[in-house]
């Protein structure tokens, strides 16, 4: 492979490389960018939701103050729970029975409003009365209930989730004064299953409430479990809260998406951050996002979460948007790197035509040129020397007359290529004209520039046969060495001189 080829295929690898790196580079911002809008989609639906699920807890909480406020104002329940503080068993019996018929109508109420839970709680976290389950009572809440347990200690109000002995739900504790005495608490609180009820109400979000099965298993009586949870079909650290069933209204879609997320490779690993996260699918006409919204406990440890689907071509779009333009920079630069491979073959082409001589392959007289040119101010400047071998075909009009010159032509190539293999790669031959050619030697002083001449003449004269048909083809060479004072054509106009002298002497001759 000649110098110019190289140099040719260095550039047209360069401009592929720098295409793909270019390419790369804009695909990459353009995955970016694709990224960074499905976060934002994300983010501003998990908000969205978020708010959805932060507006109904603010209207349940005023709703709740408003129950809470029509007790506290019946001053004989307050008694009823000072009472009972320090009453036998008997006695608290009594007044539980009071008790449940002086709430009766405001707790018939509150459940119309979907709250599940009036409870009183005495000051010792003892349970005093379960409005939703009258014969349970006199458990104590302190390791069981936090919201109990941080009201009563701290004498405040506190608000949140919490997993109880029966039933989880969405707590207000309320702290019970009798003349500003502390005297215990009070719980109104809502199931999930009516939060979920009110999502599909206010907002049209069908969902479904998941709940740690550690946090069930710890704090519900086992008989309750069976009877208020089901196994979580997409985690088996989860249970499914039975409630919600109730408020579903398409369970073919609940099947589907619950059929995707048991598919999913990643759900696992997102439940386990604990945090809330969104998951993307799609499916025939259905393309949908599935939200799980984390829920916390009121001392802020995670223990579920409310999960709801809606419909969204928002991510299909992007993910649409990222395709079309992957396939448009691909297509651009698939045809910049067809552009550069034909300018590379018609720049090959060209090359060929103006420095290569068409029948040898050698480079040719307008080449020899420049590259000599070249050469000797190469030398000049590092002192590297440089020989050049002229040489031409003893006697060649006789083989053209002979054999014709198609057969002549075929020699002339034969040969070429016989001597172009036995010179090192940075060593160059030339086309002068005709049958006269000219070898250059790279970093080569005179007396190896000469066994190299006398190698290459040996060679061919003693070859039997060339293109099958011509025999006793000999050559005639002058050598010559770059001196400091020569041009390059002053150098050419010695070894000519030498080629010259070699016919002389009788041909097949080794000049210098």
């Amino acid at each position: 492979m000649n110098k110019t080829n190289k140099k040719e295929i260095y550039i047209f690898i360069l401009i592929i490389i720098l295409i793909i790196f270019v390419f790369s580079i804009l695909e990459y911002e353009l995955i970016k960018g694709y990224r960074e809008q499905n976060s934002s989609n994300k983010e501003e639906l998990l908000n969205r939701y978020e708010e959805q699920y932060n507006t109904i807890k603010y209207s349940n909480r005023k709703l709740s103050e408003a129950y809470f406020n029509e007790v506290i104002c019946n001053n004989e329940i307050l008694e009823i729970i000072d009472e009972a503080n320090n009453a036998s068993e008997e006695r608290k019996d009594e007044l539980r029975k009071i008790l449940s018929n002086n709430v009766e109508k405001i707790y018939n109420r509150t459940k119309k409003n979907k709250f599940r839970q009036f409870h009183f709680v005495l000051k010792d976290n003892e349970s005093f009365l379960r409005m939703h389950a009258i014969d349970k009572y006199g458990d104590n809440l302190t390791d069981v209930r936090n919201t109990v347990r941080i009201s009563n200690e701290k004498e405040i109000f506190v608000e949140g989730f919490e997993e109880g002995r029966i039933f989880n739900g969405y707590r207000f504790q309320y702290p019970l004064f009798n003349n500003e005495k502390h005297i215990g608490s009070m719980e109104i609180s809502l199931s999930f299953g009516s939060i979920a009820e009110l999502m599909k109400k206010l907002y049209n979000n069908q969902s479904i409430f998941m709940i740690k099965k550690s946090i069930v298993n710890e704090k519900v009586w086992e008989e309750q479990i069976k009877e208020n949870y089901d196994e979580c079909l997409i985690s088996d650290l989860y249970y499914f809260d039975k409630e919600i069933y109730d408020y579903i209204e398409d369970e073919n879609k609940l099947n589907k998406m619950i059929s995707f997320l048991i598919n999913d490779e990643k759900l696992d690993e997102l439940l386990l951050a604990e945090e809330s996260f969104l998951i993307n699918y799609s499916s025939k006409n259905n393309d949908c996002s599935v939200i799980f919204l984390q829920i916390d406990n009121v001392i802020g440890n995670h223990v579920g979460y409310l999960v709801l689907q809606e419909k969204n071509n928002v991510f299909v779009y992007f993910k649409s948007n990222i395709i079309y333009k992957s396939i448009l920079l691909i297509s651009i630069a698939l045809i910049l790197i067809i552009l550069n491979v034909f300018l590379y073959k018609s720049r090959i082409k060209m090359i060929k035509i103006t420095y290569f001589d068409k029948l040898t392959g050698a480079f040719n007289r307008n080449k020899l040129e420049k590259y000599l040119s070249d050469e000797v101010e190469k030398s000049n400047r590092y002192d590297i020397p440089f020989s050049i071998i002229m040489f031409d075909f003893d006697h060649f009009k006789n083989v053209n007359d002979t054999y014709g010159h198609t057969k002549g032509d075929e020699v002339l190539k034969e040969v070429i290529n016989i001597i172009h293999n036995k010179l090192r790669i940075n060593d160059s031959i030339f086309r002068y004209g005709g049958d006269e050619f000219i070898i250059f030697l790279s970093n080569t002083e005179l007396e190896n520039a000469l066994i190299v001449a006398e190698k290459l003449r040996l060679n061919i004269s003693k070859m039997e046969k060339i293109s099958d048909i011509v025999d006793n083809i000999t050559l005639s060479m002058g050598v010559v060495e770059y001196d400091d004072d020569l041009s390059w054509l002053e150098l050419i106009n010695r070894a000519d001189r030498k080629l010259y002298e070699a016919k002389k002497m009788g041909r097949n001759k080794v000049c210098f």
